[in-house]
Order: C-alpha cells, then structure tokens, then sequence
C-alpha cells in the first residue's frame, strides 16, 4: 500500500497499487510504486480548474479567511480573550518618537477589513489603531513596516502609508511601484532592512524608497507629495543630510533630495558616504593612469585628496577612527587596511580637523590573522569592527584597535549560517548572532572599549536583533518578541 489506511486513493490503472486521490484529475504522473505513467482519472482530486479557482481565492482571500477563523477559534477558548494582532500578522518594535517603544502589526476585524495597531509590549495596552478599512491581501511582513525619526512607515501592497509614533495618527499615503526593497548591509546601524530613508534639508525633509524594481522614489515627509522618481543600482546612501546614488556601472551621483538633480556625478568603481564627504575607489588617474582612492568634501563638491593604490574594494565599508581613513585593500595574502591621514594628501588646512578631529600615519596595515579577507567594516568608537572569512570560508567577528591592529575581541571560528549578524549599538556595544541555518543561535553582547564580552545566550532560533530605545529586541518568527537589557542579557519583557 502506498497511502496509509483511512485515506482516500484509486488503484493504478498498471499495477492496482493504492495512490493518494488528491490530485488534480488529469495529471500525468509516474506510480510510485511500478514508475509507469498514468493519468489520474476523475474524481481522484479537484480538476485543473478547480484547484486554479482555489489557488486564486486563497491568494486573495486566505490571509483573512484564516485570521478570522482563528479569531473565531480564540473566542471559543474559556479565558483566552482578543488576540493583540492577527494569526498570521508579522510584528515588529519600533521606537515611538516619544523615549520609548511600540509594538506594530496587524488585525483583523468582524467585517474582514484590515487596520494597524500600535500596542505598549510592556502593558499590552492597545495605543492607537491606523489604516483603519484596509483590504490585505497578506498581512504586511516584517520589511514592510519600520520606525524613523519618530514616523511609524508600512510600505504595503504598493501603499506607502506614514502614521504618527506617539499618536498613530494617520499623515498621508503614496503609491509605490513594487514591493519596497532589503538592505541587509544596513541593518548593522538602522536595526533593519528595510530600505526607507529620511534625508533633512533646508526646505522640509524627504522620504525616499527604494522597490525591487529598482526605482528610487521620493516623497516630502510632511505632506507626502511625491517629489521625483528614477532608477538606480543597489541602494542610496545618505548620512542625513546629503544622498548619493549609483545611477549605473561605474557612475556615481551626488543628489538634491528634493528635486532628485544631481549636483555632482563622479565616475568610481565604488562609493561611500561618510560623514560630510565621499570616499571613491577611482582609476587611471594622472600621467601614469594610477588606481586610488579620493575624498570629496561635500560641502564644496571639490576633491580634498587622491592616494594612490590597487585593488581598493569599498564595498566592504569605510571606516573613520581616530582622524584616519581606513580603507579596506585586496592584498596578496588577503584583506590589508590603508590609512589615510591629514598630511598623505595636502587637503585643505583645517577641513580634515573639522571632518574627523585627528591626525594619523599612513602604511598599509595586515589584518591580525593571515589569509583573511574582510566582507564588512565598521568604525565603532576607537576601534574598528570587523567580520571576515579565512580563505577555508571559516568565519570570526573582532574588534580591533586600528593603529596598533592589535585584537581586543576575537570571536574565534563561528558557524556561518543565516543569522541576524553584527549590530552597532549606542555606547560602544556590539551584538552579533551566528548559528547553523533554520537552527540554534548563540548571540553574544560585546563592549567595544575593552573586547569584553558582557554576556551571551543560546537561543532556539533568531531572526532579528536591533538596539532600541536603551533595549535590544529579539524577534523571532513564529515566537514572542523579547525586550533584552544590554547590559545584562536578561529578558525584561516576553510580548
């Protein structure tokens, strides 16, 4: 017997063996049992039709359906109460914009209309309700939905909706041309992937989005207007105030949020924006057409200075300690940092005193370990943050002091499954998480002064670490939210 007892099948109109009739009638398939090709006669299944009739109801129509049977099924249960969110809704916490912190998701009403709740994780109080009406297809997932500058975003279903942190007042909705995008290098600062920006200018601030289709698009922060739209190549960059843009290979742009002209254009083979300049990874420059690395100043759009090197690769990140450019070259023996200080390049008297507040040396210098290349860097207090892969693919997580390259914390060979990684907290502290694929995680809190490690957990699972409002917040699907105190590891709060 190939289907076990009690299920509905039909015998194989070859071998008579037993086959599960659940599918489609109709279909060609081999029996499991002889392999010889048969076609499932009717009435073993839904037809072809059929099933298509259902996949298109479930897609429009099962989310809810779903939500509200399980609602339904809670009501029964003595004692149980209202669920705070839907069944099948994703939640996130984000900071409010008043000193603390809400939890956002979505619920479902009698009626199958949607709306988006803010609620307290520490009371459970419900705070306020938004988007009240809202015919989901799919509750908005984790990406969709991130806190900045005290603006609540869900980005849903091609609606990009701004909602009030403290109030959950409603502000204004825009359209989006496809579902908003990832930025996984980001996450270490901004807490998560979503690729949603605030820029400040002097006329007001600006959102700006970035869409799988790769369309950048912006809009003004109070109104919602939609100010410009365009292409780009992998996602903006911005540290506030300026935003820079690869618009295609090798060209590079200096943009005014507002009106989305560019200001300056630079040909580069990679980019960076720190704070007020750039860092270009440029080539064939001068008589002997050398590859280099330059620096804007963005307050003047002019070139500060050019040092001449090969194989510069920015993409791992920039780091500025201690008044130097550390920027990450591909060495023979793998991953070397070359420094970059006030007198390598006779940049104008005073702009580097007023851009990083140092002076330095210069000399190319070796990782700590040989034969290591660096896949991301950071600057991080006095001390450089570092994730990186021997050439056996083993990987560790250090903090090193720059000048000295000398270790103070080495997390050893971790495992290098899918895991939140590395992210910079206020203070000086580090968290990262590592841990087999769709398995345990081990996260480890990390003081960047001395490499000391505060604490460490083992966890079942982790999807998401992000600094929070003086917290760290532990999300994991399927599993409640933690609210963690950094300096202790212990759980403050389960939601």
């Amino acid at each position: 017997m190939v289907v076990p007892a009690g299920f509905p099948s039909f015998p194989c109109p070859q071998c008579g063996g037993a086959l599960p009739a659940t599918m489609a009638a109709g279909m060609v398939v081999p029996c499991p049992r002889c392999q010889q090709q048969i076609v499932v006669p009717a009435g073993g299944g839904p037809s072809a039709a059929q099933a298509a009739a259902y996949q298109a109801w479930a897609l429009q129509h099962g989310n809810t359906a779903a939500a509200m049977h399980d609602q339904q099924a809670r009501a029964q249960v003595p004692g149980a109460g209202p669920s705070l969110f839907a069944s099948t809704a994703s939640v996130v916490v984000v900071e409010d914009g008043a000193g603390g912190l809400v939890a956002v998701g979505a619920q479902v009403g009698g009626d199958g209309r949607w709306h988006v709740r803010g609620v307290d994780p520490g009371s459970r109080q419900v705070r306020w309700e938004a988007m009240h009406g809202s015919h989901f297809q799919t509750c908005p997932e984790v990406r969709s939905m991130c806190g900045r500058g005290g603006r609540i975003y869900v980005a849903h279903q091609g609606v990009l909706t701004a909602i009030d942190g403290p109030t959950g007042r409603g502000l204004w909705q825009a359209r989006l041309s496809a579902r908003i995008a990832v930025d996984v290098d980001g996450a270490a600062l901004a807490g998560d992937e979503t690729d949603l920006r605030e820029v400040l200018t002097a006329h007001g601030g600006v959102v700006v989005v970035t869409t799988e289709d790769d369309v950048l698009s912006a809009f003004d922060r109070d109104s919602g207007q939609a100010l410009w739209q365009r292409r780009c190549e992998g996602h903006p960059q911005t540290d506030g105030r300026a935003l820079f843009v690869c618009a295609e290979w090798h060209q590079y742009e200096l943009l005014d949020p507002r009106s989305g002209q560019a200001v300056a254009r630079f040909e580069a083979s990679d980019g960076v924006l720190v704070p007020g300049a750039l860092v270009l990874a440029v080539s064939d420059r001068g008589p002997d057409d050398q590859d280099g690395v330059a620096l804007v100043d963005l307050a003047t759009g002019q070139e500060r200075w050019f040092v001449a090197a090969e194989s510069v690769d920015l993409d791992q990140g920039v780091a500025i300690v201690g008044g130097e450019v550390l920027v990450p070259i591909n060495g023979s023996a793998g991953t070397e940092i070359l420094p970059v200080a006030p007198t390598g390049a006779a940049p104008k008297k005073g702009f580097f005193a007023r851009l990083f507040g140092g002076g330095g040396g210069a000399g190319t210098r070796s990782l700590p370990w040989s034969k290591h290349n660096v896949s991301a860097l950071w600057g991080h207090g006095d001390a450089i943050v570092i994730d990186a892969k021997d050439w056996d693919g083993h990987r560790r997580i250090a903090v090193v002091e720059p000048r000295s390259m000398t270790v103070r914390h080495d997390s050893g060979i971790i495992a290098d499954g899918v895991a939140p990684g590395v992210r910079l907290g206020p203070g000086g502290q580090v968290a990262y998480a590592f841990g087999e694929s769709n398995g345990p995680k081990t996260l480890r809190l990390v003081d960047v002064a001395s490499g000391g490690v505060r604490w460490e957990r083992q966890l079942d699972d982790l999807d998401e670490v992000a600094f929070r409002a003086g917290q760290l917040v532990l999300r994991t699907d399927g599993a409640p939210v933690e609210l963690v105190d950094p300096a202790s590891g212990q759980t403050r709060v389960t939601f």
